[in-house]
Order: structure tokens, then sequence, then C-alpha cells
């Protein structure tokens, strides 16, 4: 890596202090071409798009800095290898944390989330990237300028990466696919955010974090895969109907289309590559399964009720007498004698009237 040694004089003493010449980088990307961490850091400004047909390879360690940049790929962006774990990293240009003061201005800028804009991909383009870490991004730029990534109809894989310090979003889906194994996303306001059904999205031995909004927002029929993960806290995400004991990021699904059972009791390792223990709460009843509450013919009996969730109309609802199939199944019990819904809590079963 090229080094320059730089002199800040300061009441009569000569301090050296080591800064890295930057490689700067700005429009279009002509030819297949390879950043190397001998190179690095390279500062992006302004726009900077990789034309369909054309491949970007970022080779491990190398630092990429962005200075407000927005970066459009069109063709195929890599990033890290999954042979190498040294980190690769895009970040702001007031990041001196790598790379060292780029900028050169001391200790006078400090960098913040939204920094710099996305990584936006476009139709029929690749998103490659392991072992690599994108902090400061989601500068405001519309709702795909909010986000770390962009996926507008692209197939973007990440491995052991970290996106964090986040403007709003970290992974901004309107189409196309997105596979997350053994990364994180933390430090924004909603770690995905899905906005179209066209999209899928699976993650695994993750974790989706300290989110100020939601973990995971769905606004879409979409696929959706997000089990065995990590949210937080050994509870799991927040989640109406399905985890309202949950005590970490909030998953909103209003379509109810969202797979996040079982989750990670433990954060995983970012670094590496075989599986944690999960969460594998107790089988719901098979369809087979018939209530365990036996009624006498002769005897008196009361009905049974259960105060309504979030997503349920009026105040309460009777199991017994069932008005439904769904109703007796909150009356069934395996055969250790237990409710097998882990999300239903049979101490809020209560009598109220004579049958």
């Amino acid at each position: 890596m090229r080094k320059l040694s730089v002199f800040i004089f300061c009441l009569g003493l000569c301090i050296p202090a080591t800064t890295f010449a930057a490689t700067p980088v700005t429009g279009y990307l002509l030819s297949d071409t390879t950043w190397t961490k001998a190179e690095s850091p390279y500062v992006v400004t302004g726009t900077f798009i990789i034309p369909y047909g054309m491949t970007l390879t970022i080779e491990p360690g190398t630092i990429v800095k962005l200075d407000d940049a927005w970066v459009t790929i069109g063709g195929i962006l890599r990033a890290g290898t999954s042979t190498s774990s040294e980190r690769t990293y895009f970040t702001s240009i007031k990041d001196d944390s790598v790379g060292g003061d780029t900028n050169n201005d001391g200790t006078s800028t400090v960098p913040a989330a939204a920094d710099w804009k996305t990584l936006y991909f476009r139709d029929g383009s690749k998103g490659d990237f392991h072992f690599t870490t994108l902090s400061y991004s989601g500068g405001h730029d519309g709702g795909a300028g909010y986000s770390a990534m962009a996926n507008d109809h692209a197939t973007i894989t990440l491995a052991n990466s970290i996106l964090n310090h986040l403007g709003r979003f970290g992974m901004y889906q309107s189409r196309g696919t997105t596979t997350l194994q053994r990364s994180q996303i933390m430090g924004g306001e909603a770690g995905i955010m899905n906005v179209n059904p066209d999209a899928t999205i699976v993650v695994h031995q993750s974790s989706i974090n300290s989110n100020s909004s939601c973990g995971f927002c769905n606004g879409a029929p979409s696929t959706i895969d997000l089990t065995n993960n990590w949210w937080g806290t050994p509870e799991g995400p927040y989640n109406i109907p399905h985890n309202a004991s949950g005590t970490s990021n909030y998953v909103v699904d209003a379509l109810d289309v969202t797979q996040f059972i079982p989750w990670l009791t433990a954060a995983p390792d970012l670094d590496a590559t075989t599986s944690d223990g999960v969460m594998t709460p107790p089988a719901i009843c098979a369809p087979n399964c018939h209530s365990s509450v036996l009624f006498l013919p002769g005897l008196e009996a009361s009905r049974l009720y259960r105060p309504t969730r979030a997503d349920e109309t009026g105040t309460e609802k009777q199991l017994w007498e069932p008005t439904s199939d769904s109703n007796v199944e909150d009356l069934f019990l395996d055969a250790n004698g237990k409710q097998p819904n882990p999300f239903l809590n049979t101490s809020q079963i209560y009598t109220k009237d004579v049958v």
C-alpha cells in the first residue's frame, strides 16, 4: 500500500502522521477491472456506474471510501472472496479507522450515517460479497437512496458481511433475489424493507438487530425465508400474531407471508462457516389432532374465552362452544398434556357463563 509521510507543525514540534495515497474514482467503468488492496483506498465521488456486461472485482482487504457518492451496478460487482477472511470495506470518506485520514482533515470530521448514498443494483445485475463491511450509507435520494444496498431485479448474495451505521435501511428490496448467510444488518430504521411481490429474500444464520423500527418490514406477498437468525434477544422478534412475547427487532408483515420461526437464541459467529444452534419450538398440532377437552352430556359446563390479539376484532374470542376449527385448536394438548402452540398463553383462557 502506498504511504505518504505528512508532517503537522504544532508549537514548534514536528509530529509525523501517516496517511495513504488514494485512487480517485468517478464516472463509468470502461472495462473489466480489479481493485487491489495495494492501490487502496479508492475514493468514489459523484456517480460511479458499472455498465451492463462489465465486472468490477474488489480484492480482499481493499478499502473503498465514498464521498457523498452513488454507485449504480448494471453488470457485476464482486467484493472479497469466500477463501479469505480479510475484510473489504465500503465506508465514508470521513472514516479514519480504516485506510487512515484520507481527506487529510485530522479529527475535524467524523463519519456518520448517510455520509454516502447506496449501491444500487439494476435489472439483471449481480452482487457477490464475502467478508465485506458497508458503513455510513443511506444518504437521501429517494427510497433506494436511503439504503446501503438497493435491489431492483438483481441477484445479490452476502456472506460473512456487515451493513451498519445506516441512514434508514440496510437492504431496500424492490424486485429480484437477495440471499444473506452469516451476515449482519444493524443500526438503521429497518434492516430489510421489501416493497414488491416480485422478490425473493432468504436470510439464514445472520443477525438482524438494533434497528429502531423493524428488523424486517414487508409490504408485498413475496417469497421470504428468514428462519434461523438472531434478532437481538433469545425471545426472538416481536410479531403479531406469531410471537407477541418477542422482545427484539420487529417483524412487521400485515400479509403474514414472512417465515422467521425457528430463530437463533444467540448471535452467530459472522466469521464462521458452520451452523449455530436454533430455537426449535414444539410443532403446532397436526391436522388430525383433536380437542383434549371432554364434555359429558348431563353435566353443567362453562364457555371458554380468551382475550383477542391485536390482529383480531372485539375484546374476547369464544373458544367453546367453537365457532370455527381455529377456536378448538387453542384447546389442543400434546401427549405430555401441554398446549403445543408456543405463542398461546393458556393462562389467559377463562370461563364466564354456563353452557
